[in-house]
């Protein structure tokens, strides 16, 4: 069970924000051999009456997103994850299976479950392919951004603090699976915002306590997906989204 605790943050203030939470946290492993940052691209699939895009916006406190995440740009051996997010009231649980990109696309392809051999992930593949049938889920929007990731120095392996920067939001609309790689034809939410994300197991640390309440940031619901949703067309999206300014 993890918490995520969700920040929307004027693009100005990344700096400083970066500044203060530097002296208690480390890359992660990831993104310090990629620079400081990777691009993770995500396409989300929903129902034909988009039940889990109201399901957030209503606040039910029961919630459900399913998607197939990548990193950075496509290589001939990429690894993708099937994901399956659940959150209960507060805390959230994630069921993810690790596979390559091409044995996705042969099953796509081919729809035969032997294509994939890795026995370790073989629970959470069957889990979710069984949410993507029997909801009759559909490929809705591919969710782009650059983070920034980093572990908290002060080790406790009961609670793992993570603290990530979400920029550059935008995405494409009715993305197809083999184009997860590709945002070619991405449009931006709004440059003006990142989205600040504090994770952990059981507690936020008193040093983050203080930076947030030093910059004066208030805990709000800031989920990319129904950002994206909401900045494109889309008949069954109520537009709730903020009009931000910074």
């Amino acid at each position: 069970m993890r918490y995520e605790y969700k920040y929307i943050v004027p693009t100005f203030r990344l700096s400083q924000l970066r500044s203060m939470i530097i002296p208690f946290v480390e890359y992660d492993s990831f993104a310090k051999h990629n620079g400081g940052e990777y691009t993770v691209k995500s396409i989300y699939y929903d129902t034909p009456k988009m039940e889990m895009y109201h399901s957030k916006i209503d606040h039910l406190a029961n919630r459900l997103k399913v998607r197939v995440r990548g990193y950075n740009d496509f290589s001939e051996d990429a690894l993708v994850f099937l994901e399956i997010k659940r959150k209960y009231e507060g805390p959230i649980v994630k069921n993810r299976a690790k596979v390559h990109f091409s044995d996705l696309l042969n099953y796509i392809d081919q729809k035969d479950y032997a294509v994939f051999s890795n026995v370790k992930y073989r629970e959470n593949i069957k889990r979710f392919i069984f949410q993507v049938y029997s909801n009759n889920l559909q490929t809705l929007v591919n969710v782009i951004y650059e983070r920034e990731a980093f572990h908290s120095k002060i080790k406790d392996l009961q609670n793992d603090c993570r603290i990530t920067l979400d920029k550059n939001i935008r995405s494409v609309f009715l993305p197809q699976v083999e184009n997860l790689f590709d945002d070619s034809n991405s449009t931006f939410v709004n440059p003006d915002f990142f989205v600040l994300e504090v994770k952990f197991n059981q507690y936020c640390p008193i040093w983050m306590k203080a930076i947030l309440m030093e910059m004066e940031l208030v805990k709000e619901p800031a989920s990319k997906y129904v950002m994206c949703i909401e900045n494109h067309h889309i008949p069954n999206a109520q537009k709730r989204f903020f009009n931000f300014h910074p």
